[in-house]
């Protein structure tokens, strides 16, 4: 119970860091869909090192793998 408690307070930090870049991205007139691909690398490169580092990395690499498709695919619309 306590976990996803804390998980659902992540969350939602997490949400007012997008809401805090795309405001700023929207005040300096930058490109937020190069700034969004930018972050979507850097969590596929935490999640690649955490993949790793894991005990059974057979069926994770699947998982990884088409959420990187899926990332390519909705940034490229």
């Amino acid at each position: 119970m306590m976990t996803g408690f804390l998980l659902v307070i992540l969350a939602g930090i997490c949400w007012i860091g997008i809401g805090v870049s795309v405001s700023i991205c929207a005040k300096r007139g930058w490109n937020y869909d190069l700034v969004q691909g930018l972050n979507y690398f850097g969590a596929a490169i935490i999640c690649a090192v955490i993949l790793l580092s894991s005990a059974t990395p057979q069926a994770d690499w699947r998982v990884f793998a088409l959420n990187c498709l899926g990332g390519l695919r909705c940034s490229a619309e």
